[in-house]
């Protein structure tokens, strides 16, 4: 109820006969961090004018903003020709091209805790705690129209790991 109140009082929330109802300027989804990595989100910026063309979720900025990859925004080009880690800024130049670009990762899951189990014949399902570690080590570039592969370039991009919840079986 205390909760319900303060967003009230700070105009997100407003209550009518049948309940509680979103009033924020914003949608809901873009005030949480639906990651729960907390991490800040990277920065897309012109390189030659600091122009702000866009954010990429910290989850997601390895995968699509590394170095050489294609960012198009509002059906313009960009090539990221620089990814700086520490700052979470990837810096862009516009450039006309004919190919996109295709994240290639490698993806481990680790069982921390088992917190449920149950047996349906020879297979057990599981509840718990996972580490999900995943690492982007290149990338495809590819032409536009017919997909023609145009190579692989490889990257050294540290791994990520995040816990979450997961449901797995054995067999």
């Amino acid at each position: 109820a205390a909760t319900l109140e303060q967003l009230c009082n700070d105009g997100l929330v407003r209550k009518r006969p049948t309940g509680w109802f979103w009033a924020g300027q914003e949608a809901a989804h873009t005030m949480v961090d639906i990651r729960g990595a907390g991490l800040s989100a990277y920065q897309i910026v012109v390189g030659d004018t600091g122009q702000l063309v866009g954010t990429v979720d910290a989850g997601a900025a390895f995968r699509q903003v590394h170095e050489g990859a294609v960012y198009v925004h509002l059906g313009e080009t960009f090539i990221v020709t620089h990814l700086d880690i520490e700052n979470r800024v990837a810096i862009v130049e516009p450039q006309d091209l004919d190919y996109a670009t295709y994240a290639r990762g490698i993806t481990s899951i680790d069982i921390v805790e088992t917190t449920a189990s149950r047996s349906i014949g020879e297979v057990t399902l599981h509840r718990g705690i996972v580490d999900v570690t995943e690492q982007v080590i290149g990338f495809q570039k590819r032409r536009n129209l017919t997909g023609q592969m145009l190579g692989e370039i490889p990257l050294d991009l540290p791994a990520e790991t995040l816990r979450t919840q997961a449901t797995w079986w054995t067999v």
